[in-house]
């Protein structure tokens, strides 16, 4: 989306920014997840070329019996180990999306300026649920401790309007009528 666009349709440059800002927390969701789906692409590529590569190498040694099976067992705990390696690596990458979406909901101004203050130990993560334990009493702590890493609530956005009347004085002349003009004896000044 484009600013233009949005102008063209006659919106005010503070509606424009508004809008523009929350498609672009969308726009961070979204790209939050398309990582998470090619890390998941990655991880499986990976494992299918191991795969692939240890098939071969075994289809080579056929003649070898004995040998085959010692192979074939070290291949099982291999893929075994290197399956349970995948998901906990696509586990910590569910886990740090969710953190990030969390902390975007939040209204953090930096994530990573957050991060420091998060103790990532005891954050867990269930990926039957989707759901984050022990994160929101930190993230709690620190929206009271360090508040100017949050955006301001829309309460405290009540900024009193500035109210500017005409007329005034423009020759700057004291009226005729003004007593602390005639005392000082000002009255008696004439305009240009």
């Amino acid at each position: 989306m484009k600013r233009d666009f949005l102008k063209d349709l006659g919106l005010a440059d503070d509606s424009i920014d508004k809008i523009m800002s929350e498609y672009g927390r969308d726009i961070q969701g979204v790209n939050s997840k398309l990582a998470s789906a090619e890390e998941q692409r990655d991880s499986f590529k990976s494992q299918i070329d191991d795969r692939d590569s240890q098939i071969k190498e075994l289809g080579s040694k056929v003649g070898n019996s004995d040998g085959m099976k010692e192979q074939i067992e070290s291949l099982k705990s291999t893929i075994s180990d290197n399956d349970k390696k995948a998901a906990s690596d696509l586990l910590q990458v569910r886990q740090d999306n969710a953190v990030q979406n969390y902390l975007k909901d939040a209204g953090v101004r930096d994530a990573k300026a957050v991060m420091p203050f998060i103790d990532t130990d005891t954050v867990k993560f269930d990926a039957d649920k989707s759901e984050l334990t022990g994160l929101q009493e930190q993230v709690d702590n620190i929206k009271a401790d360090h508040d100017y890493l949050f955006q301001p609530d829309d309460k405290s956005q009540n900024k009193p309007a500035i109210n500017a009347i005409s007329g005034g004085n423009p020759s700057g002349a004291p009226a005729p009528d003004d007593e602390f003009a005639k005392a000082l004896g000002l009255h008696n000044i004439k305009e240009d």
